[in-house]
């Protein structure tokens, strides 16, 4: 979160603090030290990703195997994951998987609801949309619309989920969903756009080698023919639906679909066979307590026995039939509450929703606020910090400036000593009295390592070495390294046989500890040694263990070098 704050200010922070982190080194590491924590602050850890990207996948999993979902807890925790992490595709699959929750779970509107974000996820735009993803989820939507009887609206999202199984180059899935669309072209009414649908699927599975598929796919507009009075046709594809793996060895469909019995029965009553068409009327009635089914073969049986023509077996299905009809209401009335029910429980949820939605608006902003504060309060710390430098900076040229003017008036005065000039000798003396009174006070109120690091930075060699390794165009001279001895050698002259103590370095390791010593970065390291990052992490652990006989990190190496005074 705090990263996403510092990124969305834009580039002006970083200007302001990077200008001020010039100023002196430790104004720099705090600077860089700052930045990471606010990076960290943003991210997730390798092992809270894994565990997302493991129950994404379980669940997932679930979901291909058909195992129905009883709750949406783990939804729940995918879809706030995701919201905030990992890719386009990972963000409509958590929402995807919620919307298959609500759907086991018979909550409609909340599915839809779910189905519709994981649309918005998607980023079509991208060489890795998941478009068979896109394809399931829109033929999801499809399907529910469907079972709410609203056919225009499934219709618009199964020919979506058909575009994107074309676009998967998913051949069998795109065919799948255009027999779908058929199926809503019936519910609109539009038979004759029906029909061609499910005759050119039919011709297309069978190109592709899938006659089963084809079968029975033509058993579809077998009812719509029978109606329009197209009986020829209507017997050639009854024929040909009946040579599919929906019927077994003794010509009985498979359970669920045995409306075909009756829609095999209205063929023969439409062609004055009415014998034939009772026998499997009475099949319908016998292989399935679907009431639906039933209703549809006791009202042909109806209509049959009006055609004989028979007046007890008429008043006999007239009262079946209305028994049936009482029973379908009764039982769509059921439906009817249910969903009203959901609809309900939908609305109340969305109410809580948008109320927490506020408090966490709220909340977010007093966060914004208080991080505000923060990063105010901190940049006004770097400024007070670098303006105690800079004040620092000229109290210490100030010293310097008086040391030089007497190391200057003690050479003028052994020349007035050696020439005779009594009255001028004794105001150099005075003036030489006042100038060691004022060093003296200062080394008394100052610590002088507390400017070692600034006599560093100052330097010629150390001006010169950071720009070689900034630029990266050449490598030091062995005339800057030992103009870099020379330094450390009157600043520290205790450095040399203090890291050698043990056993005498090589050029490069003390090479590694001057830089070190005098305040580079780790990079400027590299860049001025011309190795790797990992390589100096190594060498400086074996450094600790060969100098100050001890083993540890390579951070603690640098410690112990940095105070060496």
């Amino acid at each position: 979160m705090l990263g996403t704050i510092v990124k969305k200010m834009g580039n002006d922070f970083g200007l302001l603090l990077c200008s001020y982190s010039h100023t002196t080194l430790i104004s720099t590491k705090l600077f860089v030290v700052v930045l990471s924590l606010l990076f960290i602050c943003g991210c997730t850890n390798n092992g809270e990703r894994e565990h997302m990207r493991s129950l994404l996948q379980q669940a997932q999993k679930q979901n291909q195997d058909y195992i129905p979902f009883t709750s949406d807890s783990i939804g729940k925790v995918l879809v706030k994951y995701y919201e905030h992490h990992g890719s386009s595709n990972d963000k409509m699959l958590a929402h995807y998987l919620l919307g298959s929750m609500y759907r086991d779970m018979k909550e409609a509107p909340m599915a839809l609801q779910c189905f519709q974000d994981a649309l918005e996820m998607a980023d079509t735009t991208s060489s890795d949309c998941d478009y068979g993803l896109l394809c399931r989820i829109n033929g999801q939507i499809a399907a529910l619309l469907h079972k709410e009887y609203l056919p225009e609206q499934a219709l618009c999202y199964n020919e979506q989920a058909c575009h994107f199984a074309e676009l998967d180059n998913d051949t069998i899935t795109a065919l799948i969903f255009r027999e779908k669309i058929g199926r809503n072209y019936v519910l609109l009414h539009q038979n004759e756009k029906a029909i061609s649908i499910f005759e050119d699927t039919s011709r297309r599975l069978l190109a592709m080698g899938r006659e089963d598929n084809a079968a029975i796919t033509i058993g579809l507009p077998i009812t719509l023919l029978i109606d329009k009075g197209d009986y020829g046709k209507a017997k050639q594809y009854m024929d040909i639906h009946e040579t599919s793996s929906l019927f077994d060895e003794n010509h009985r469909i498979a359970s669920g679909k045995e409306t075909f019995y009756v829609t095999k029965g209205r063929y023969y009553l439409e062609i004055n066979q009415p014998d034939s068409a009772e026998y499997y009327f009475r099949t319908a009635i016998s292989a399935t307590d679907e009431l639906n089914v039933q209703l549809y073969a006791h009202d042909k049986m109806l209509q049959l026995f009006h055609y004989k023509n028979n007046t007890d077996s008429i008043a006999k299905y007239a009262q079946l039939c209305y028994e049936l009809d009482d029973s379908i209401f009764a039982e769509n009335t059921r439906d009817i509450l249910s969903n009203m029910n959901s609809l309900y429980q939908y609305g109340r949820s969305q109410k809580q929703a948008i109320k927490m939605e506020k408090e966490a608006g709220k909340n977010k902003l007093l966060f914004i606020i208080s991080l505000f504060v923060i990063l105010l309060l901190l940049l006004l710390a770097i400024i007070s910090w670098v303006r105690y430098r800079g004040h620092q900076r000229v109290l210490f040229e100030k010293y310097k400036q008086d040391k030089n003017n007497l190391l200057a008036t003690q050479n003028e005065l052994l020349r007035l000593q050696e020439e005779n000039y009594d009255s001028i000798i004794d105001e150099k003396i005075k003036y030489i009295e006042t100038l060691k009174e004022r060093i003296v006070r200062f080394e008394e109120t100052h610590d002088n390592i507390h400017f070692l690091d600034v006599r560093f930075a100052e330097s010629d060699i150390c001006k010169k070495l950071h720009s070689i390794a900034r630029y990266g165009q050449e490598l030091p001279s062995k005339n800057d390294w030992e103009n870099l001895k020379n330094l450390i050698d009157a600043e520290i002259p205790s450095f040399y046989a203090v890291v050698n103590h043990h056993q005498n370095l090589k050029e490069q390791e003390y090479q590694i500890c001057m830089l070190i010593r005098t305040n580079f970065q780790k990079s400027e390291i590299c860049n001025l040694m011309n190795m790797s990052s990992a390589n100096l992490s190594m060498l400086r652990k074996r450094l600790l263990v060969k100098i100050f006989a001890t083993e540890g990190s390579a951070k603690e190496f640098d410690a112990k070098v940095l105070n060496i005074f």
